[in-house]
């Protein structure tokens, strides 16, 4: 990915999203929190919108507790055919 992307091409845009998110997938399983670390608040619809252009990538709904201790439950997003 280029150091400096184009400005239709930042974290802000849904192109720059969706380029973030699947950089960030091939280095390994994400969950939502881990994406909108690096900046890709909208995760559910850019997986869809990756999906949608042909992108195999896996969810599995992860049970876990939010920082209130309420249990909640997490997507871990996974590139098919990568290694967990």
């Amino acid at each position: 990915m280029n150091k400096y992307p184009t400005p239709e091409h930042n974290a802000t845009t849904a192109v720059g999203q969706r380029m973030l998110i699947l950089e960030a997938l091939k280095t390994g399983p994400k969950t939502t929190d881990d994406l909108r670390r690096i900046g890709a608040f909208s995760s559910t619809s850019r997986i869809a919108e990756l999906r949608k252009a042909g992108h195999a990538i896996a969810t599995l709904l992860v049970p876990t507790y939010d920082r209130d201790g309420h249990p909640r439950r997490l997507a871990l997003y996974q590139l098919e055919g990568s290694p967990c």
